[in-house]
């Protein structure tokens, strides 16, 4: 197959469906986007991409909240909204404003001391930001080619994006002088620099862990329920938690929602899926379809290069696009991730006392340690306000895998249907499961309370590995996923040994030394 590189595919503004670009100069904007103004900053939006005009007390314009953001009041931000910030001043109505809301969104706030873009949760509507170009942007796709934002081709070789799961580290990107808006930051606009906004020092336990799991759930319940107030629902259901948690916060809609599965053929998850979704949806008695497996192309490659600007990697998402691609269209699709830091996958195998070092970082992101990558794992994790390894962990978590690769990857379905959101992508949902016990965490406690209290019926299925393969499936499947790694890593020998080739242009792909990418915004 064809290697479709970052700094090989030219990106085109018609099919970056959902996306946004926000400059500070007079610069040309993609043909048939929405443009908005506000004094010295345009901002351009792909026509799929909602975008809530944001007002202050006296009713002019003081920035834009883009994307599908689910308010206090249980409503979908539409047309307007209006913060009042009179009588706590801005610098507290802005942490106030953002916090207060769920869902996938940006907001841009250009009142008060100095203008500043925050990104929701996990950062699940992704940012980059060029600060010599003084520009922001959905991916790097829409942010011109200049000597101060090259691709850093040492960098994309060691990631080999899109052919591993790997994640450029802690705001990297695979241009120099393009970086990434984190979540529990905020970009400070006049600066371009990014804030740390929270935690801020040790995060106290939450010992109460039954008001807990009902507050969370109340708060994911408002969010479904927001969205079947204005379409239809397609939920994902898996062998796993995160899809039975938000069916079990459904109920109130449940004449309103579907289900499906994806059929991914070759491996042991997707098997359970199937056959634990299926029972579920037979039990309660909702709509269940599973999409029929289509086998991916070089054009879905080379589309989710495009669409994600090669700054993450998800092989099984790429692969699989073409199946997800069968989805309704005439619906909104409920994402399952974000809940899932309460089970604190990076850290329930490790002790209390474990060092977190940059190495066991890298580790994680599934990269080489090369100096830049190092240095950048250093830093972050020495601007952390606290050493608790379970809080590292699962800053880890949020600030890694869901800002710089879960966010990234979503763009890849964007238009596919009529909104993505995760209702469980909430400060407040966020910043309560981090402070639930240790133990309680380690034992899924979280999980099995909510669905024992919303919906116990749902806890008769097995969770993924608790349903047996069976000797000859599991021998199947194993000697098949040894096949694909092998496989996989000749691939990847290949690429490497073709870019070592001399006389194949800048780093060895065949463009030659200083030829521009430059997105076609004509």
């Amino acid at each position: 197959m064809t290697e479709y590189y970052p700094h090989r595919v030219r990106a085109q503004p018609e099919a970056l469906a959902g996306q946004w670009v926000l400059n500070h100069h007079d610069r040309p904007v993609p043909a048939g986007w929405i443009v908005f103004t506000h004094g010295p900053w345009t901002l351009a939006t792909n026509p799929a991409l909602p975008c809530v005009r944001l007002a202050g007390p006296g009713g002019d314009t003081v920035g834009w909240l883009l994307g599908h953001a689910v308010t206090p009041d249980g409503e979908l931000a539409r047309g307007e909204l209006r913060l009042a910030a009179s009588q706590i001043g801005w610098e507290a109505a802005r942490e106030q404003f953002v916090d207060g809301l769920g869902g996938r969104f940006v907001v841009v706030l250009l009142a008060g001391s100095s203008p500043r873009l925050y990104p929701d949760a996990l950062a699940t509507l992704a940012a980059v930001f060029a600060p010599e170009e003084a520009l922001v942007a959905s991916t790097s796709s829409l942010i011109p080619l200049s000597p101060s934002t090259p691709y850093q081709l040492e960098w994309i070789l060691a990631t080999d994006i899109p052919y591993t799961k790997a994640e450029y580290p802690f705001g990297l990107t695979p241009r120099r002088g393009v970086e990434r808006v984190l979540p529990n930051h905020y970009l400070d606009l006049s600066t371009w620099t990014l804030v740390r906004r929270w935690p801020t020092g040790e995060l106290p336990i939450i010992v109460d862990t039954e008001t807990a799991h009902r507050r969370v759930a109340e708060l994911a319940s408002r969010a479904i329920e927001a969205v079947a107030g204005i379409c239809p629902i397609q939920s994902p259901l898996t062998a796993g938690y995160d899809s039975r948690v938000l069916l079990a916060c459904s109920r109130a809609v449940l004449d309103r929602i579907t289900l499906f599965t994806a059929h991914l053929p070759g491996e042991t998850t997707g098997w359970r899926d199937i056959v634990v979704a299926r029972a579920i949806a037979a039990k309660v008695g909702l709509p269940h379809t599973v999409l029929p497996h289509r086998r991916a192309r070089a054009s879905d490659l080379r589309e989710f290069v495009e669409r994600t600007g090669g700054e993450a990697g998800e092989p099984r998402g790429w692969q699989a696009i073409r199946t997800f691609k069968q989805t309704a269209p005439d619906r909104a699709t409920l994402m399952g991730h974000s809940a899932d830091i309460a089970r604190g996958d990076y850290w329930n195998w490790m002790q209390p006392i474990t060092a977190v070092t940059a190495s066991r970082l890298l580790k994680i992101c599934r990269v080489p340690p090369l100096p830049d990558f190092v240095a950048r794992a250093k830093a972050w994790l020495r601007a952390l306000p606290t050493r608790n390894m379970i809080t590292v962990m699962d800053l880890v978590y949020a600030e890694q895998s869901g800002g710089c690769w879960a966010g990234v990857i979503e763009y890849a379905e964007d238009g596919y249907s009529l909104l993505r959101l995760a209702p469980m992508c909430h400060a407040e949902i966020i910043r309560t499961l981090m402070r639930l016990p240790e133990a309680y965490r380690r034992a899924n406690g979280f999980e099995h309370d909510l669905l024992a209290a919303r919906w116990p019926e749902l806890l008769e299925f097995p969770i993924n590995d608790q349903l047996p393969v069976g000797r000859v499936r599991e021998r199947y499947y194993r000697t098949r996923e040894s096949l694909e790694t092998q496989w996989a890593q000749v691939g990847r020998s290949s690429r490497r040994l073709r870019a070592s080739w001399p006389g194949l242009g800048a780093g060895g792909f065949g463009r030659p030394a200083g030829e521009r990418l430059d997105l076609d915004l004509a």
